[in-house]
């Protein structure tokens, strides 16, 4: 299946770009089948799976004619690791963007990987691999637009480096950016919303507020569509989808805690075991406590899920994994606030709700 990382370059390749590096975007292009066009817009809606839209379908009168075409995101299926490949076009197991929270090697310290805040690394030094936009010739024409609040964030850094910035705050003014953008010359544009995500993780993606976000959604695209300049291909996707969690197992409860530092977030956590550690009979006592609620996944395959991974990556990610299955979530509360654990909405695992993600191609 197509994945979430081709689309970006698919655009670039199609906006008449190329990699100063000599490689090629052609294949991704192909493979999304997107239309020639003058100019490309490319928006990213945080949260908005394809699962998710298909159970909604009578809401989004725009999208629904046009949904079809499914992209798999990437593992663990996070905001984090999703965007960083969609901008680099590289797994997270190149860009090092392995969860919401990462252990830095060196420290043994814990990483929000969306922020960097206290991180003891930049998050240029922690994501090496350089960002479609940076490869692209001629350089510094691509631009980006969204909040003011990201202009330096862990994430903008990471993942965005090599874009011209224009921020603008509600979505129909970054509408109305895109299209002044388009007509003073850009050939690629590219707009983030993510409102749809923090619906979803604090009241559910199957809650009426949800639902009136995703109708203002599918207005808003409906609106763009309409206002942009004859010879736009419009691409819109999303990141991951969620679940809706409604049974909670927390590792602070398993007996063998204290032998473990874990990182992720609560559909997907790595662990750390402790040197000494009985690695066999951790993993035999993790998949008693846990039951049949959550797969506990060795080092092997969680390298596999991965794969491929460069070397510096490696140590990032853990001796094991409790990758949650239905409508589960994973705590540790021995990090994670009340705030994160009492969230109804999360991703990271990887059931079809939170990996499947729209590809909406409209050629205007």
């Amino acid at each position: 299946m197509t994945e979430l990382r081709q689309v970006f370059a698919a655009a670039a390749h199609g906006a008449g770009y190329r990699p100063s590096d000599g490689g090629s975007w052609a294949e991704s292009a192909q493979a999304l089948e997107l239309p020639a066009a003058s100019r490309y817009v490319v928006v990213l809606i945080d949260g908005m799976g394809l699962e998710l839209l298909e159970a909604r379908r009578g809401h989004i009168p725009f999208m629904r004619r046009r949904l079809g075409t499914a992209l798999t995101s990437t593992f663990p299926s996070t905001t984090a690791c999703a965007i960083t490949s969609f901008a680099t076009g590289e797994r997270p197991g190149h860009t090092g963007m392995v969860g919401f929270t990462a252990r830095e090697p060196d420290s043994q310290s814990r990483i929000q990987l969306l922020s960097f805040a206290d991180s003891p690394v930049t998050p240029e030094a922690w994501q090496r691999c350089p960002t479609i936009a940076e490869r692209a010739t001629p350089s510094g024409e691509i631009v980006s637009v969204g909040p003011e609040k990201f202009r330096d964030s862990g994430l903008t850094r990471a993942a965005w480096r090599g874009m011209r910035a224009v921020f603008a705050e509600t979505f129909e003014d970054r509408i109305g950016a895109v299209v002044r953008e388009l007509r003073a010359g850009a050939s690629l544009v590219y707009l983030y919303w993510a409102d749809l995500d923090h619906v979803g993780h604090v009241e559910g993606w199957s809650s009426e507020a949800w639902i009136a976000e995703v109708e203002r959604v599918d207005a808003a695209l409906s609106s763009l569509a309409s206002r942009l300049p004859k010879d736009t291909a419009l691409i819109v996707t999303a990141d991951h989808g969620m679940v809706d969690i409604d049974r909670r197992l927390d590792l602070a409860d398993f007996s063998g805690s204290a032998a473990l530092m874990s990182t992720g977030e609560e559909r997907v956590l790595q662990l750390f075991f402790e040197p000494g550690t009985n690695a066999e009979q951790m993993l035999h006592d993790l998949a008693a406590w846990c039951g049949e609620s959550v797969e506990v996944w060795d080092r092997t395959r969680l390298l596999t899920a991965f794969d491929p991974v460069a070397d510096h990556v490696s140590p990032r990610i853990g001796d094991a994994a409790l990758i949650a299955k239905g409508t589960w979530g994973i705590s540790d509360s021995r990090w994670m606030s009340d705030a994160n654990m009492r969230l109804v909405g999360a991703h990271g695992s990887i059931s079809s709700a939170e990996v499947s993600v729209p590809l909406i191609i409209e050629h205007v």
